[in-house]
Order: structure tokens, then sequence, then C-alpha cells
């Protein structure tokens, strides 16, 4: 706020920093929901936008061809049959699993060719729900999904029985699931559409204790999982070398290494404690600068630079009192975070130092903890 002027023509002027973005287009009666996602008919499609800068705006609003929306009910699937035009798919017909879902993505399709793994475009999607995780097939022809296959901790039996899944986050290629009782999963999908565990423990040296022998190799995580990421820093790549893991009662964030050649994971560094829950993880790159990001219960971001094997020079922001939620998007040829507590912000990189930007629009949540993904429809 300024005082400006002089004399009878002095005024009190407020002034506003932050990024101000103008509403393009309104989904009506969609409330309630506590995440949403947008889904590709194809994994590729999210690419045509850097092949084809100049294309019509038609061919930009068929990237994205349905939103998957969910609360603590229900999962709904909504097609956007045409820019102008959203409907709702009824569950019957879906293809998804109606119960909550904790995250949902398009996936590459991965093949071993002469020893080598490539990544094909493909049609499938993964959910991932409390009980299971999903395989689906989009159909463009019929317009509809299918399910192919699915996995559950339930059908394994004896240790596995009775784990539902808690937390969860995917990747093109991974598929990272936090179990009850304190287990970690990594899954990957086969050439036979089939999912396959890859990891599902951590190396004895995570633990304090070096003469702990029961199951001297392999054993679950000392606390409750609260939040996971298995973003991968390098966007160009399908997999990540990384896996942040946000723990209930210690308010703690782990950074583990899935390289190991020995079938578990491994520490990267040395535990960060934070004030208050970790509810919400990101690894990102803003530009030759690794970052993990963690939005706390109590409304703070607390950014982390990941420089050599260590997490330094922690920054942190305050976006209210409600729980933080972190989501990637791209302006142009910029890379930022947008971050939505009971306050809304962009963070970037610029000079070499992370910033946040304010954004200049009320946005109301009614769930303690809001997940927004960016929609490829209009530029």
């Amino acid at each position: 706020m300024t005082a400006s002027g002089g004399a009878s023509t002095g005024s009190l002027r407020i002034i506003q920093n932050g990024a101000d973005f103008q509403s393009t287009a309104v989904i009506e009666n969609m409330g309630n929901f506590g995440k949403i996602w947008p889904l590709r008919s194809r994994f590729h499609d999210v690419y045509v936008t850097h092949c084809v800068p100049k294309c019509s705006l038609h061919a930009l609003c068929r990237l994205d061809s349905h939103i998957l929306a969910t609360n603590t009910q229900e999962t709904i699937l909504f097609s956007l049959d045409q820019p102008d035009n959203i409907s709702v798919i009824p569950a019957q017909t879906a293809g998804f699993d109606p119960s909550p879902t904790l995250a949902v993505s398009n996936v590459a399709l991965r093949r071993n060719i002469a020893g080598r793994m490539s990544y094909e475009d493909s049609s499938l999607i993964v959910q991932v729900t409390e009980k299971s995780v999903l395989l689906l097939e989009y159909d463009e022809v019929l317009q509809t999904h299918s399910v192919l296959t699915s996995w559950s901790p339930n059908t394994l039996g004896e240790e596995w029985a009775d784990r539902t899944i808690v937390a969860a986050a995917l990747n093109p290629s991974q598929f990272v699931l936090g179990l009850s009782r304190k287990r970690l999963v990594l899954l990957r999908l086969e050439e036979n559409n089939q999912f396959q565990i890859f990891r599902y423990s951590v190396s004895r040296l995570f633990f304090n204790d070096p003469f702990d022998m029961v199951l001297p190799r392999y054993k679950d995580l000392q606390e409750e999982i609260s939040a996971i990421s298995c973003t991968p820093f390098d966007t160009t790549k399908m997999f990540s070398l990384y896996i942040a893991v946000g723990f209930w009662s210690t308010h703690t964030v782990d950074l583990l290494s899935v390289a190991s050649t020995d079938g578990y994971f491994e520490p990267v560094c040395n535990s960060v404690s934070l004030p208050a829950l970790p509810r919400s993880l990101l690894l990102h790159d803003f530009g030759n600068a690794p970052q993990l990001l963690v939005g706390l219960r109590d409304g703070t971001l607390v950014a982390y630079a990941f420089k050599k094997n260590e997490l330094q020079d922690k920054r942190v922001f305050s976006l209210g009192t409600e729980p933080v939620c972190l989501t990637q998007i791209e302006m142009g040829e910029k890379k930022m975070v947008f971050a939505n507590g009971s306050r809304a912000a962009l963070l970037y990189l610029e000079r070499g130092i992370l910033h946040h930007s304010s954004i200049l629009i009320k946005v109301q949540f009614q769930s303690s903890c809001c997940e927004i993904a960016p929609l490829i429809l209009f530029r």
C-alpha cells in the first residue's frame, strides 16, 4: 500500500505483485472433488504442442480426451467431446474402478529390443485405488476404456494380506505404492502387460541398528507412509532413479535410490525433519537445478536443492494454513510448479534462485488437500 500525490490530490494505492491469470473456460457442477487428472487418448499426444507449434486450436484441443475426478466417495470420468462441451461417462461404461482414486496416468509401453529398453507410444492407463492397481486400455474407435489386468497386495497372501494402498505416485514406466504397515513397493509393467514387483524393500543400511539381523537384507520401513514422489528430474526420461517418501509420525522425508543392482532401495542422503506432516512431495528440475519440494499440512512449502547427493539450501514459503499440494506445469520454455494451499502460487527459478509468485485469483478448496493437474486444451 502506498500514499501517492500530495495535498488534495493525494491517494492511497494498493500494489499487487503476482502472476495474473484469466479464466478461459469454466466447468460447472464439479464441486467437492479433491483430485482431478487429465487423460489422453495416447501417451505421446502431449508432445504435439512441441512438434507442431503452429497447429490449429482444434488440433490442440484433441490432446486431452478425458478428465478423471475423485473425492472420498467415488471416481467420475468426464469426456471432452468438443472444445466447448464436456459430458459425464456413466460408471457402468467408464471402465475405471468407481472407488476413490489415489493416482492415475497415461503410461508408455516398455519394450526390450536387443537387450536395450525402449519406450513406445501406447493407449495404456494405470489407475491406483486403495485396494488395487488397474491397467486399462483406451479404444479410440469405440471410445471406451477396458481393464486388461490388475494387481493387489491381497492376492499375494501371507505377509501381504490385509494391506491397503495408502499413497501412490506414477511416472511413465514406474508405479510406486505406499502400503499400510510401512511397506514401499515399486511396480513396473512387463511386455506381456502384467505388473511385476521390481522392489518392495529397503537396504539394512537404511536402519539405525547395524546389528538388527531380522531379515538381514530386506525390511519394511520404520514409519507409516504419508506421501510419495517418483517424478523424473530429467523430463526426457521415462523413469526416475530417485523416490521421495514422507512419513506420518516423524514428519520426515527420505530420498531413496532405485539404481542399486542388488534389488533394494538405497538411502541417498540423511532424512530431512520438518515442522509438520508432509502431505505432498515433488521431485522437480527447474532447469539444471533439481529440487525436492515438500507441501506440509500446516500450509508451509519447503524446498531443498539436490546437489552432490545432498539436500541443501532449505527455503520456506507460507501459503496459508491449508495443506499444500504441488503440480508441475510449463509456461513456454519455463518449467514451473503450481502450489496450492489456502493461497496459490507459482514457483520458478530466476538467476539461480528459487522464487514464488502469488497467483492473483481467488481459489476456494472444499477438501483438505486439493490436487490440480494442468489441462492441455487451449493455447
